[in-house]
């Protein structure tokens, strides 16, 4: 299930003050929001989908990704009747297809559970 209307109002806030200004300085917008499908079974996992076309190769995007869940998606997931077991926070260089793999496009990932109302490192 896509983001729908509330993909819709992030993207809105994304070009607004809805994504912070990311500790690294990197601008960086919302592509868009995957819901979990509430009928399928297993983990329900909300995507949150960046772009920032100055994301470079190797480390140091882990005060972003951070920054990205709790100021964008941990808000979201509260206004939401769905029930979210993890939240993948992506980050890439240009807009892809939900699973799209380019190797001339750097991508990150990262993923999230909520623990006492605060993003923290999903236990994989």
């Amino acid at each position: 299930m896509r983001g729908g209307l509330v993909a819709v109002l992030l993207a809105g806030a994304a070009h607004a003050d809805g994504v912070p200004k990311l500790p690294s300085g990197q601008p960086v917008t919302l592509q868009e929001v995957v819901w979990p499908d509430p009928a399928a079974p297993g983990q329900k996992i909300a995507r949150f989908r960046f772009v920032a076309p100055k994301l470079r190769k190797g480390g140091g995007n882990e005060a972003d990704m951070m920054a990205l869940c709790e100021a964008v998606a941990r808000p979201a997931i509260a206004a939401q009747t769905a029930q979210v077991d993890q939240i993948v926070v992506s980050l890439a260089q240009m807009p892809l297809k939900l699973g799209e793999r380019r190797p001339d496009v750097v991508q990150v990932f990262e993923a999230y559970e909520i623990d006492d109302g605060h993003c923290a490192l999903a236990g994989l």
